[in-house]
């Protein structure tokens, strides 16, 4: 992900304002931003029915949600989880508002809304 954003921005001289993951995918744009956050940034970062993978059971060599999440301090997330989805349990979106600093994170239930 970093090197697709880098090539936007310096190739195609892109403005990359919003990184969007869902489900797994999500684990790449949270990194991502774990590891670019910094008061300056103006980047968005959106959440869609994203896991939310907890201690031994991390992911990205061996980095759980929580140690990632907890180093976005400056970024913006926005994260949709429909509560009728069957893949991945509403819960997960809820452990992310509970880990995610409340005035950079906004957490909406889209009622009906599935997985896809």
């Amino acid at each position: 992900l970093c090197r697709i954003v880098q090539f936007a921005k310096e190739e195609m001289k892109a403005n990359v304002s919003c990184i969007i993951g869902h489900s797994k995918g999500t684990a790449a744009v949270l990194k991502y931003a774990s590891e670019h956050d910094t008061e300056d940034q103006e980047t968005k970062y959106v959440n869609l029915a994203g896991y939310y993978y907890g201690g031994l059971r991390g992911w990205l060599v061996g980095h759980s949600s929580h140690s990632v999440v907890q180093k976005i301090q400056h970024g913006r997330v926005l994260t949709i989880h429909g509560d009728n989805d069957y893949n991945v349990a509403v819960a997960h979106a809820h452990k992310f508002d509970e880990a995610l600093p409340s005035e950079n994170h906004r957490l909406e239930i889209i009622k009906g809304a599935d997985h896809y």
